[in-house]
């Protein structure tokens, strides 16, 4: 985890912590130039004990007195060393899922393909302050008339 005081980054290290998980990954060709995938993974992270993490909170949360000191020092977020124990580890969703479709066909001497995925991803932390949910696609779409150029298309949500 990442503690930032006087414009320089300090890694800490949780004491202790407890991950597992499972994933798997399948594909299917239907023939006729049709595919499919799908893939999902289950992830169970957590900080069983970490004394003195560092927790940032914004500032307006805290009171008038320490949101004008945060003011005074051009500062939006404060990092407070806090004690964690059996909670969820930042920058871990626990699930995570992707299904897509992929179209092929020979076309003027080369392969023309076409493909769309989509990807969902549970809500997960940036910081241990709470959960804050990452931009993710919920659409993507990608193709190519030959192998050296590809067309991408992401809608974020």
């Amino acid at each position: 985890m990442s503690l930032f005081t006087d414009g320089r980054a300090e890694i800490v290290n949780a004491a202790e912590a407890e991950i597992y998980g499972v994933e798997g990954a399948i594909g299917l060709a239907l023939g006729g130039g049709f595919s499919l995938n799908a893939g999902a993974t289950y992830v169970h992270g957590r900080y069983t004990d970490f004394p003195g993490a560092p927790v940032y909170y914004d500032c307006t949360d805290l009171g008038p007195d320490v949101l004008q000191t945060c003011t005074d020092n051009g500062l939006a977020f404060l990092a407070l060393r806090i004690g964690l124990r059996d909670v969820d580890m930042q920058r871990t969703p626990e699930f995570t899922g992707n299904i897509g479709a992929r179209y092929e066909t020979p076309l003027l001497g080369g392969n023309f393909s076409l493909s769309g995925n989509l990807y969902y991803t549970s809500e997960f932390s940036f910081a241990r302050s709470g959960p804050v949910q990452q931009f993710r696609p919920w659409c993507d779409v990608e193709s190519s008339g030959d192998p050296g150029r590809r067309t991408r298309l992401q809608l974020l949500n």
